[in-house]
């Protein structure tokens, strides 16, 4: 969903779109069914691992808002057509959207292994994604001469693709630290 949010709004797909927001209602359903399903795992266990619950609500939860931004993404199409170039700013957004793509990867590996060392690396990528997107609205700011939608949706963009990046931060924290310290 987030690379087909990012190809919607560059190639300013309305239809592609529209697509992701009902995406977007279906991972609200599931988000629903997955904490009826953590609700009664705890309901029907005498020793029920409560960690570990608690941190499988607070993902879908991160997962959620995810799907939330990758259609915020999309829907910058609908919002502010225009066409945007391979420009020093749409340069800096390519960055930051390939270092998610492998933050996605790094998150699924951490998550499905226990694996601190990956999930260590999403979280401090996660530094490095901020530093870009501060010094992208800071060119942003700048530069005067700039499109007014352009930089409607430079900005926008980068701060949807920040807090993707912090949600699978988050995700990642739940491989560390227990509960109490996501």
């Amino acid at each position: 969903m987030f690379q087909l949010s990012f190809n919607c709004l560059i190639s300013c797909d309305d239809k592609l779109a529209c697509n992701l927001s009902e995406e977007d209602v279906r991972i609200n359903k599931y988000e629903v069914l997955i904490r009826n399903d953590i609700l009664e795992y705890l309901a029907i266990n005498r020793a029920p691992n409560l960690n570990a619950s608690l941190i499988l609500a607070s993902i879908v939860i991160d997962y959620e808002r995810i799907g939330d931004y990758c259609k915020n993404i999309a829907q910058l199409t609908l919002l502010f057509p225009t066409k945007l170039d391979e420009d020093e700013y749409m340069k800096i957004l390519n960055h930051m959207k390939e270092s998610i793509l492998g933050a996605f990867d790094l998150t699924f590996q951490a998550f499905q292994k226990d694996n601190t060392k990956k999930a260590k690396q999403v979280i401090k990528g996660h530094e490095g994604l901020k530093n870009l997107h501060s010094a992208l609205v800071q060119k942003i700011n700048e530069n005067k001469k700039l499109d007014v939608k352009k930089a409607i949706v430079y900005a926008s963009l980068a701060s949807y693709l920040r807090r993707v990046s912090a949600h699978l931060k988050n995700i990642c924290s739940g491989v560390i630290n227990p509960f109490p310290e996501l």
